[in-house]
């Protein structure tokens, strides 16, 4: 038992030895005496070093209180002061960081006022360098950017923690340099641009032509060469490249003008194959100066579209005049209601028209609306004399002083299947219950192909239109004119069914809402449904509606413009 007792105290003796051997290793180096001067005590403890730093930092600062510039003996102390903290932080065990806080601020401030010296030298340098700038003296003006430029790197370097060190300053004499360097080469491409200008105001086309080509070889270089000197500038490269094609493009556009003018000419002497052709040539011509020039003023993609559709137009204008004439016949048979003479015109014209579309499939007037059209009427022709006999019937003046016509009912489910062949309404059980669920887009077509069969100009109303129909509502008893809330069991009921107002529509007010039209592109719900209150309806109800909304509450009815119809609307 006794040996094991001694044995335990060896083997504790041991770790205590270690413990204290280990700490010897990791406790800060021995202060060497070289690091300060003499007179510091290489044996002074921590709390020693500190009084005589802080005593120091004391006296420095009361010396400086009352000098604007520090004495070489005040900076001595500052700096002894710092290395003393230095000494003293390395010396001290302890987690506060108030030691290298205090630290960090001595040496800021000591750093601060050493370079401060070398920043005014840097200041004073670039101030010189601008007024030989500005004097052109651009070789002086670099060397002194550079030289202002290297303090201040130094500056950067040997002082991190002061203030004055600034890597945007550097930057920007960097950059002034840069600025400097590129300058000579910007004024000579200044200088070939303006002699460039000059033989252009002169009509000497190739020696502008040269000058360009000078201008934009040293603008290239330039930029290729100092492309963050600010004198980079590839929009001005990019005009330079356009008034260059421009000069080039000269010759073949005086070609295309006076090709152009042959075409006008034979255009005005009625010579339509001749200038089909010269047209012909100028849309080549204008496709291979957009290709070989496309930075050129002169080239553009507009002409070649329109030399190509006086081309059309004049290649195909014996045909495209006889479906025009013809055109014109079939619409005033289907004004007149001649609609025998107009089943066996339209089955001719489309059969011209599809073959005509074929061969010019970019004429402007003969173009897909105008097919689009031909190809209803001759679908419907059968039926054309039974729709108008049905459908013109029932337009009458808003009022006496216009000569707009209004249907005088809301459009029938009936009438618009006849001539949609599909009928959108949710409420399908009667034909002559007013259309609904329909969208302004589905409305305006309606108006075209009725405006087709009819040969006339039929439009939406107006908001303006349908409150002159509408006229007076004080003296109006509701009940007997519109249905509503009160009288229709919240469902639409047949167009027409009740009295019509005092000019002789019926339905303005009630059963379903109306689209209409008001300033630009606004589009109104109007008049309320049989689902609105009275108060509502007399209030007319007025609400603005998105073109593509499907009201199952509403409906639209249609005006005829005194304005005839052109035929291809």
């Amino acid at each position: 038992m006794r040996f094991v007792k001694i044995i335990l105290v060896i083997l504790i003796s041991a770790i205590v030895l270690g413990a204290f051997y280990a700490m010897t290793l990791f406790s800060p180096a021995p202060y060497k005496p070289d690091e300060l001067d003499e007179t510091v005590n290489p044996n002074a403890d921590a709390a020693a070093l500190l009084s005589e730093s802080e005593q120091l930092e004391r006296e420095f600062e009361a010396a400086a209180s009352t000098s604007a510039v520090p004495t070489p003996e005040n900076m001595d102390k500052l700096r002894r002061a710092v290395r003393l903290q230095e000494l003293y932080v390395t010396r001290s065990r302890t987690f506060d960081r108030s030691p290298s806080d205090r630290l960090m601020r001595l040496q800021t401030r000591l750093q601060n006022l050493e370079a401060q010296p070398r920043y005014q030298q840097v200041l004073q340098l670039e101030n010189e360098a601008k007024l030989k700038s500005g004097e052109g003296k651009i070789s002086e003006a670099e060397k002194l950017y550079r030289k202002a430029y290297d303090i201040q790197m130094q500056i950067n370097s040997d002082y991190p923690f002061s203030n004055l060190k600034n890597i945007g300053k550097s930057a920007e004499l960097g950059r002034q340099i840069k600025l400097m360097q590129a300058r000579p080469m910007h004024e000579e491409s200044l200088s070939w641009e303006s002699k460039a200008r000059k033989a252009m105001e002169e009509k000497r086309w190739e020696d502008a032509r040269k000058f360009f080509e000078k201008t934009h070889e040293v603008i290239l270089k330039m930029n290729v060469q100092f492309p963050n000197s600010g004198y980079s500038d590839f929009l001005r490269l990019q005009q330079i490249e356009g008034d260059i094609d421009s000069l080039k493009s000269v010759d073949l556009n005086k070609k295309i003008a006076d090709i152009e003018a042959k075409a006008k000419q034979y255009e005005a002497e009625n010579s339509t194959v001749l200038a089909a052709e010269a047209y012909g040539d100028a849309q080549n011509m204008q496709r291979e100066l957009n290709r070989l020039y496309p930075k050129s003023v002169h080239a553009s993609e507009n002409k070649v579209e329109e030399f190509g559709k006086k081309k059309t137009e004049f290649a195909s204008k014996k045909q495209s005049d006889e479906i025009l004439q013809q055109d014109k016949l079939l619409t005033q048979a289907l004004r007149e209601g001649r609609a025998t003479d107009a089943a066996r015109l339209v089955d001719s014209l489309l059969r011209k028209t599809e073959s005509f579309a074929e061969n010019y499939p970019r004429h402007e007037k003969i173009n897909s609306d105008f097919l689009m059209r031909l190809r209803y009427i001759n679908y419907l022709a059968s039926g054309v004399e039974k729709l108008q006999k049905q459908i013109l019937p029932n337009f009458i003046k808003i009022d006496p002083s216009s000569e707009v016509l209004m249907y005088r009912t809301e459009i029938p489910q009936g009438v618009y299947y006849a001539l949609m062949q599909e009928n959108p309404s949710r409420d399908s059980s009667d034909p002559n219950k007013p259309v609904d669920s329909v969208s302004f887009e589905d409305a305006q077509r309606f108006c075209n192909r009725l405006g087709w069969i009819l040969a006339r100009d039929v439009e939406l109303p107006t908001l303006e239109e349908y409150k002159l129909a509408v006229g007076a509502l004080r003296y109006v008893k509701l009940n007997d004119v519109a249905w509503s809330a009160i009288n229709s069991g919240a469902k639409t009921q047949k167009v027409g069914a009740l009295k019509a107002n005092d000019k002789g529509f019926f339905d303005l007010l009630g059963n379903v809402s109306e689209f209409v039209v008001g300033n630009g592109d606004e589009v109104f719900a109007i008049g309320g449904s049989a689902q609105s209150s009275a108060d509502s309806i007399l209030d007319l109800d007025i609400k603005k509606v998105d073109k593509k909304n499907r009201s199952r509450m509403g409906g639209f009815r249609v005006v005829i413009r005194p304005k005839p119809a052109n035929g291809s609307k």
